[in-house]
């Protein structure tokens, strides 16, 4: 299931170094369709809360975004909102500007 484009703000110092662009899907169960749809606002809330925190710690230590990293963050925020109604998380994009 196809997310919204994401672009999250690094912060460091109270200023922002640049954003990071990241494009993915979710792997959702069978039928489960229509609540993960329904709980989409959540799920980018989630996402959002979850990358600001993870790209501040990040970011302070090291210059490029770690794969890995994001695709954990990510798959925690969907199993927070959905639980085991999505199965993983892809990463499709992920850029720095």
């Amino acid at each position: 299931y196809p997310l919204e484009d994401i672009v999250i703000p690094v912060i460091i110092d109270a200023r922002v170094i640049k954003r990071i662009y990241i494009t993915a899907r979710m792997e959702i169960a069978k039928g489960q369709r229509t609540p993960v749809e329904n709980g989409l606002p959540r799920m980018e809330s989630a996402l959002t809360e979850r990358l600001v925190v993870y790209f501040q710690k990040h970011f302070a230590k090291k210059r490029r975004p770690d794969l890995r990293g994001i695709k954990r963050e990510m798959v925690g925020a969907a199993q927070q909102v959905y639980g085991d109604m999505i199965t993983d998380v892809l990463l499709i994009t992920v850029f720095e500007q």
